[in-house]
């Protein structure tokens, strides 16, 4: 009879079964993770193919991510990048100048930059493209990635300035794009450039 005793007590051991009707104890919270919360990130639960997944979210609900609309300081809806009017004239006058075989913008630009950066904050629906160039010296494939670090440089400066990443994209001409036609100091120093080109929606 005690040999049958011990042989149930083993047999119920190894067989765990999940609890029934069990009370979460207070103070306690389900640390599981969620479908719409994973780790903070904001994830799209509209079957989408993934849209929004692992896309930081700052708690607004208001904000697409990823829609073209991304608007954290709530100031106005911005438009879609692929349904714009590129403005070339606004900012022309600051454009930044560059030393020769430089990408770092110079203290005597940098008000340049401010300045473009005081235009962004006052027109929060607008977005900003960075045009990086170079003279003609040098190869198409150097001035290319030379023309990308100028137009970076100047970006990161604006985001120092509080203009958010959203808002600024870049693109390298290298040399292509001479602002003026010559072979002498006096015609590369004025192709050493970025120029800044304003982003408007569309009417």
């Amino acid at each position: 009879m005690l040999l049958l005793a011990v042989f149930l007590a083993v047999g119920t051991a190894g067989c765990k079964k999940s609890p029934k009707n069990v009370t979460t104890i207070e103070g306690r919270r389900d640390i599981s993770p969620r479908p719409d919360n994973l780790n903070g990130l904001k994830v799209n639960t509209d079957g989408r193919n993934g849209v929004n997944s692992g896309t930081p979210f700052n708690g607004n609900d208001n904000v697409k991510i990823g829609s073209g609309n991304l608007d954290p300081s709530g100031l106005g809806s911005r438009p879609n990048p692929d349904d714009v009017t590129e403005d070339p004239l606004i900012l022309a006058s600051q454009t930044v100048s560059f030393e020769y075989d430089k990408s770092s913008v110079k203290s005597s630009e940098r008000s340049k930059v401010e300045a473009a950066a005081a235009y962004l904050k006052n027109e929060p629906r607008f977005l900003l493209k960075v045009e990086g160039h170079c003279d003609e010296r040098g190869t198409d494939e150097y001035n290319r990635a030379l023309g990308e670090r100028r137009a970076l440089s100047i970006r990161e400066y604006l985001l120092t300035l509080g203009v958010s990443a959203d808002r600024v994209t870049t693109i390298s001409y290298g040399k292509d794009r001479p602002a003026v036609q010559g072979h002498d100091e006096a015609a590369y120093s004025q192709n050493r450039r970025g120029a800044f080109v304003v982003l408007k929606p569309k009417q």
